[in-house]
């Protein structure tokens, strides 16, 4: 029989957002039981109230617990995460978002996958939960049927739809808190550094929720773009990529675009991506010459 599973939810003034999701997952079925661990970093709104009501409600015929856990002191998902598997109580750990949806049958899909593999990454759903326009900005690199790969280099678990075994997790530090975006890209390059046994859990599906305005959007791509550098620069020199002046002719042929609701918001992330790609080189510059 499987061991239970540990479902950690980094929340942060998610009431809009979380009484669904936690729904979503106390009524599927826990084939072997478990748990769920919110990590608060630092709600001002209703958020801890909401979970606390659903730990009252109790769920699932009782196989299943939610936990609220504070960890408002370091802001940051990667914290947040952190201190969510820190608080769990068994070896399989599967991290899904506060403002997603699981699918049904995404806990015995993830708790399947990881009696099999080390690590695994399910997959996105965009339209249930986004507008035709913002799932147009990047939806086809995030929707696919296999994981996705860094600059082509090594496979990405995305961090609202991931599975791991805690003593690989611990082993590895976790997640890197010093990252603003792209903390699971991060700790991917670890496990492919590791050569970890990674895998793709296809039944393990998360309708996954893009930022909404066109503000959101590029501060996300920016943080990611910045993210983005100081993982290149852990590559190899012949299997780096760089920002080119290609790519910011690209947004000057294009910013017609801004015009058109139906591509505003990929030219907002392709801008903000190349903005934060822009802002990490400048970064990594200055601390080299200081």
């Amino acid at each position: 029989m499987s061991e239970p599973l540990s479902v950690v939810i980094a929340a942060l003034n998610a009431e809009t957002t979380i009484g669904q999701q936690l729904t979503a997952l106390t009524n599927q079925p826990w084939p072997s039981g478990g748990e769920i661990i919110v990590a608060d970093n630092g709600s001002t709104d209703s958020t801890p109230d909401i979970v606390n009501a659903h730990v009252l409600d109790h769920c699932a015929a009782g196989r299943v617990t939610i936990r609220l856990v504070d960890c408002g002191e370091t802001a940051g998902a990667g914290h947040a995460r952190n201190s969510g598997v820190a608080a769990c109580t068994f070896d399989r750990v599967a991290f899904c978002d506060a403002d997603d949806i699981v699918a049904d049958g995404w806990v015995a899909a993830m708790g399947q996958a990881l009696d099999q593999h080390e690590a695994v990454g399910g997959r996105l759903e965009l339209n249930k939960l986004n507008p035709d326009w913002v799932v147009g900005s990047r939806g086809n690199a995030l929707a696919g049927n296999e994981l996705p790969t860094f600059d082509g280099h090594f496979p990405v678990l995305s961090s609202c739809n991931l599975g791991i075994r805690r003593h690989l997790f611990e082993e590895l530090g976790g997640f890197d808190e010093s990252y603003r975006g792209n903390e699971d890209a991060e700790l991917s390059l670890r496990l492919f550094e590791r050569g970890a046994d990674t895998h793709f859990a296809y039944d393990a599906v998360v309708s996954y929720r893009l930022r909404s305005t066109l503000g959101e959007i590029f501060a996300q791509a920016r943080n990611w773009g910045e993210g983005n550098v100081r993982i290149r620069r852990r590559l190899p020199k012949q299997r780096r990529l760089r920002s080119t002046v290609r790519s910011w002719l690209w947004l000057a042929a294009h910013v017609h675009h801004l015009a058109r609701p139906s591509e505003r918001a990929r030219w907002v992330y392709i801008a903000g991506l190349r903005s934060g790609l822009a802002l990490g080189s400048l970064r990594r510059a200055r601390h080299l010459f200081t």
